[in-house]
């Protein structure tokens, strides 16, 4: 209640007082004549009062946009699980951390595929994100749902590593498991290994193309040509 005597009635639910976005709001239960606002879902002004001015609305959305940018030193930041010697990355959130980290250990100890986790806790992204998505050719990002939400958004934020991320997605209503975490991930795993191999091959190729046309033969056809001529003049002289 003190605080709302400070603004001396200039306050209002969405109003930018510190300009960072984030606009004050009042908890339940407090008695001051301006605590209470109304909530809406369509357009508003600063004070929450119902509006369709388009100004107003652009003022509203250009707030949210800095509100977006402030938010990411205060939201909770990712849950990093690292592993020695790892080549891949995997994304996800909430209760598919047990399952993850389960399959985690098969593909480890069964594959020998070595994965670092980073678990996701909100949105917007922080930089720990994008210092993750950097390190890895390979990212599978886990997911409960059927359109792999998360991968697109990740795929939007980071269009720069959208090539490298992967959609691991599955619901059918139940808990995730280790299994299709596991099988998701290798259905779509890309060995190292045999990228080395298939340059090999196009070395090779090469290698066989630059001998079809052998320098000496060429050259013998020239030496040749020049003997014939060398001949014929010499039989114009003697007539």
């Amino acid at each position: 209640e003190k605080d709302l005597e400070e603004p001396k009635g200039n306050w209002g639910r969405y109003l930018d007082k510190d300009g960072d976005g984030i606009g004050y709001r009042t908890f339940p239960g407090n008695k001051h004549p301006l605590s209470s606002y109304f909530t809406r879902g369509t357009g508003h002004d600063e004070y929450a009062k119902y509006t369709e001015e388009a100004d107003t609305y652009l003022h509203n959305m250009d707030r949210l946009k800095r509100k977006h940018q402030t938010a990411k030193q205060y939201v909770p930041a990712p849950v990093l699980h690292s592993m020695k010697g790892a080549t891949v990355g995997i994304i996800a959130y909430g209760s598919t951390e047990a399952a993850v980290m389960e399959a985690r250990h098969q593909l480890e100890t069964e594959h020998g595929i070595k994965t670092d986790f980073l678990r996701i806790r909100a949105l917007p992204f922080t930089r720990e994100v994008d210092a993750f998505l950097a390190k890895y050719d390979q990212v599978f990002v886990v997911e409960m749902n059927r359109d792999g939400q998360m991968d697109q958004i990740l795929k939007t934020e980071y269009a720069q590593y959208a090539p490298n991320l992967k959609s691991v997605a599955f619901g059918d209503g139940m808990p995730a498991s280790a299994k299709w975490v596991r099988e998701g991930i290798l259905a779509k795993y890309v060995d190292g290994k045999s990228k080395a191999k298939s340059g090999k091959k196009k070395v090779v190729k090469k290698a066989a193309a630059r001998k079809v046309v052998p320098a000496k033969k060429a050259s013998a056809k020239k030496v040749t040509k020049k003997a014939v001529a060398g001949k014929t003049v010499k039989k114009a002289k003697r007539k």
